[in-house]
């Protein structure tokens, strides 16, 4: 676990129309059956076969059977979030000043509400785990090792214990150590990826102090797939107007994967030296899902 320690303000502490814009879109988001699915997850520590489908342990033995969430931590989930005050949270104070200061109606006030916004739903996703389960965390079952035998594959008795400290994890950001809240972190970035489509990632030039673009980075290897302006100002409207009717599920374009090598960094949220516009991927994008 990292031993930083980041300086925190409350939402509060912004003006009003930035506090609003900030609460609507992560209310908005919070208001589907999606995040209550995916946060009851959370509560409980432990994927439905929905959510483990692609992983590596979707038949693990502890979730073959779990087709949703226990009523229990559904009820948990509803009551929460009808009762916890969202101007009350606390985050990155940098983060939140970066928000304070830009300009309603430019770009980089959309893109700094986007960021604000993934640092808050990671922020509660991770309160609410944090508070809801105690160590040793649930995790994947040990797998067997496959040994080859006369020129063929065959399941030893071997056991392979799992790299994977729970079951709620997003494979390239599963390094425990190196976030500041370890395995609650870990978890976080599972529920960003379940709400928006992936880790919330952002292009900050070769300067590093620039902030050209957003991008989301799905539970898929090593792409990254850049939001048009179209997508931005879309999510942006979900402060405005948001409702079920009004928003279609966002899907991510395949046409946007970033291409080419890069440098992801998962404490800041940054990726640097990315390549052209690639061709299509052939795998199975969750996309961002605004409605149910």
């Amino acid at each position: 676990m990292a031993d930083s320690v980041v300086p925190k303000v409350a939402l509060a502490t912004l003006a009003e129309q930035h506090l609003r814009a900030l609460c609507d879109t992560v209310q908005y988001i919070l208001s589907t059956q999606r995040a209550e699915y995916v946060l009851a997850q959370v509560a409980e520590g432990i994927q439905t076969k929905e959510t483990a489908r692609y992983k590596l342990h979707g038949l693990d033995p502890q979730i073959k059977n779990r087709i949703e969430p226990g009523l229990a931590a559904l009820n948990l989930v509803r009551s929460w979030m009808s009762e916890f005050r969202l101007e009350t949270l606390e985050i990155d104070a940098n983060i939140l000043q970066a928000y304070r200061n830009s300009s309603p109606g430019t770009k980089a006030f959309k893109l700094r509400l986007i960021e604000t916004t993934a640092v808050v739903v990671h922020s509660l996703a991770a309160l609410l785990f944090e508070h809801t389960n105690d160590p040793p965390y649930k995790y994947p079952s040990p797998t067997r090792k496959v040994v080859i035998v006369d020129g063929l594959a065959e399941v030893s008795d071997e056991l392979i214990p799992t790299p994977f400290p729970t079951f709620l994890y997003h494979r390239d950001y599963f390094d425990h150590d190196l976030y500041p809240m370890g395995v609650v972190d870990v978890v976080a970035y599972w529920t960003e990826t379940q709400l928006f489509g992936g880790v919330v990632v952002f292009d900050h030039g070769k300067s590093d102090a620039e902030f050209l673009d957003v991008s989301l980075h799905p539970d898929c290897s090593f792409k990254v797939f850049k939001l048009s302006d179209a997508q931005i100002d879309q999510f942006i409207g979900l402060s405005m107007h948001g409702s079920l009717q009004s928003h279609p599920r966002f899907q991510l374009s395949q046409s946007a994967m970033l291409s080419g090598s890069y440098q992801s960094s998962p404490c800041n949220r940054t990726y640097t030296a990315l390549g052209e516009i690639g061709e299509p991927a052939n795998y199975p994008l969750a996309g961002i899902q605004w409605g149910d």
